[in-house]
């Protein structure tokens, strides 16, 4: 994933009156707005499918629909399908053992956009595209393949979105298309909560008529919260649970 660096480099456009403007400075205007939106969407959202992108695909079917949608990857650029797009399924017979194949359908942003409008030049000196429209890349992930490991690691990274899951036997679907396995862009709105549990060695402390009554514990090795995948420092709070014993001095 980008970090901020890379948007520490992208000039702000500046304008004066009289100047004589080309292409190129209105291109770097848009680059500037673009990059900028990039970094809001990857500091503030997470890779997923923000809307749309419906599919659905039924038992013996051959192919998927794709309706339009919106889904944000691992770099903040925004995955945009504006018109409803037909899937056909892997051309897969099946395992090699009669059972179905797994796929997943994945989409990807491509830096190569769609010519929709054209507009000549002044003094018929030649023309040009005016609009673009965008164009994401579909791809089939074969689910457990060795030969799909590099595509599988840029799912996990977030820079290919899982959009869908199917069964193919001979050609066809195996069972309804799922969706259970796609991500959402918009983070939850609920806390976001991990518990776990550790073994300690404990001692009281500061134990007198001067002092407090206090409990040390010393863990059996270092809490590392890594695995749960907090985007920030998370608060942290601890119980103590066990069979306690108290001894009373007469």
């Amino acid at each position: 994933m980008p970090s901020l660096d890379a948007i520490r480099f992208v000039d702000r456009v500046q304008f004066f009156n009289g100047q004589r403007l080309v292409a190129s400075d209105l291109q770097a205007m848009e680059a500037y707005e673009r990059e900028m939106r990039w970094m809001h969407n990857r500091s503030l959202h997470q890779p997923g499918v923000a809307s749309g992108y419906a599919i659905s695909g039924e038992q013996g079917d051959r192919a998927l629909l794709v309706q339009p949608g919106y889904a944000i990857d691992a770099e903040g650029r925004e995955i945009v399908l504006t018109e409803a797009h037909v899937e056909p399924l892997p051309p897969v017979a099946n395992d090699g053992a009669g059972n179905p194949v797994q796929f997943d359908l994945t989409v990807t942003y491509s830096a190569s956009s769609v010519v929709s409008e054209t507009r000549a030049a002044v003094c018929e000196t030649g023309s040009g595209a005016v609009r673009l429209r965008e164009a994401p890349v579909f791809c089939w992930v074969r689910v457990g393949s060795a030969d799909a490991a590099a595509l599988r690691r840029d799912i996990e990274s977030g820079r290919r979105i899982l959009l869908a899951r199917v069964d193919v036997l001979d050609c066809q679907l195996h069972r309804r298309v799922t969706i259970a396995q796609r991500k959402n862009a918009k983070p939850a709105s609920h806390p976001y909560i991990v518990a776990a549990s550790l073994e300690v060695d404990w001692q009281i402390v500061g134990f007198g008529p001067e002092s407090p009554f206090g409990i040390r514990l010393i863990p059996s090795a270092p809490v590392d919260t890594r695995a749960a995948g907090f985007r920030t420092v998370p608060a942290y709070f601890a119980q103590l649970a066990g069979t306690q014993t108290i001894e009373i001095q007469r």
